[in-house]
């Protein structure tokens, strides 16, 4: 892939679990952890992507 596509992939993956914090505010105990998990793997492929456009 091209750097620039995997610098706006990256930026993606860290803009979104930034959207889905206030609804882990706001989310029932029982649905907490799944979606905790869930922005942490969303956050560990933004990882991914930048350490690739970085060629790493």
């Amino acid at each position: 892939m091209d750097i620039a596509a995997n610098g706006a992939i990256a930026a993606a993956y860290f803009i979104i679990p930034l959207t889905l914090l206030p609804l882990l505010l706001k989310a029932k105990r029982d649905i907490w952890l799944n979606l905790l998990l869930l922005i942490l793997f969303i956050f560990s492929c933004g990882v991914g992507h930048t350490l690739s456009a970085m060629n790493l």
